[in-house]
């Protein structure tokens, strides 16, 4: 099962990408763009993509191991989506999937599934080793940009040059930096650190048009020492998914599991 769970992380990482979408790139940073100008670009990224359905290997490195899978993504909205996990010759390993006011997986391995709430960090409860955060990331994704009271109350900074910009925001200890590209301000990274610490970034590169927006066909996200890799070859952004896109039946003969913390069948 800790091979299978791994890949959890990949679901958030694709919500990344859906925010990092923009207009067509050229070169170059306008010399009077502002911090100002910026911090409205990243506010408002997400307004373009009503759907998304896509298609992306995962690869996953902690150390020297390495895991792979093929991910299926069918989006909507923050709290509607279902995502197919499959690993060698296309055997279903997983499907994820949002279901009123909670996340359900079901694993075929194992003829079952789980159940928990959206509030709860479900890699916290399978995966303690791994860290990834669902909660933090999930705020992002569902509003990639920080809320006005934060920035109302953070320190900004602004450096810039011919090719990006970057913009820093500082509260407290924790800094957010987000580094833009081209004259539409595309999204090529951000981080968040604390202290001297960098907790995690996210890189995002080969933007490519679909359907009058542009999207990240490589994604990283970095998180201490492990290292999600998402590669979409297949992806289609406001294609007017329906809800049957979104919908999974679990088998009737599936098996709820109850989840312990630091356990799991």
């Amino acid at each position: 099962m800790n091979k299978l769970l791994w890949i959890l992380p990949v679901v958030v990482v694709f919500f990344l990408g859906i925010n990092s979408c923009g207009m067509k790139p050229s070169h170059g940073i306008p010399d009077t763009i502002t911090a100002e100008q910026v911090m409205t670009v990243l506010d408002k990224r997400m307004a373009q993509v009503s759907d998304f359905s896509g298609r992306a290997k995962a690869k996953m490195s902690v150390g020297g191991d390495t895991e792979s899978a093929i991910v299926y993504i069918n989006y909507k909205e923050p709290d509607r989506f279902r995502v197919n996990i499959r690993g060698a010759f296309g055997v279903v390993l997983a499907v994820l999937f949002t279901e009123q006011d909670s996340f359900k997986v079901y694993v075929p391995s194992i003829k079952g599934y789980f159940v928990l709430g959206r509030d709860e960090n479900v890699l916290d409860h399978i995966l303690p080793d791994v860290r990834f955060d669902i909660k933090r990331i999930t705020s992002i994704f569902s509003n990639s940009f920080l809320p006005a009271d934060v920035i109302s109350q953070s320190v900004i900074s602004f450096d810039k040059t011919k090719e990006q910009a970057v913009l820093t925001v500082i509260n407290g200890d924790s800094a957010y930096r987000y580094t833009v590209h081209g004259p539409d301000l595309l999204l090529a990274e951000e981080e968040f650190s604390q202290g001297d610490e960098v907790s995690w970034r996210i890189q995002y590169s080969d933007y490519t048009p679909s359907n009058g927006t542009l999207f990240p066909r490589n994604i990283i996200l970095s998180e201490r020492d492990k290292v999600v890799n998402l590669v979409f070859s297949k992806y289609d952004i406001n294609s007017g998914l329906s809800d049957s896109d979104l919908i999974f039946e679990i088998p009737s003969n599936a098996e709820r599991y109850v989840i312990e913390k630091n356990r799991f069948p």
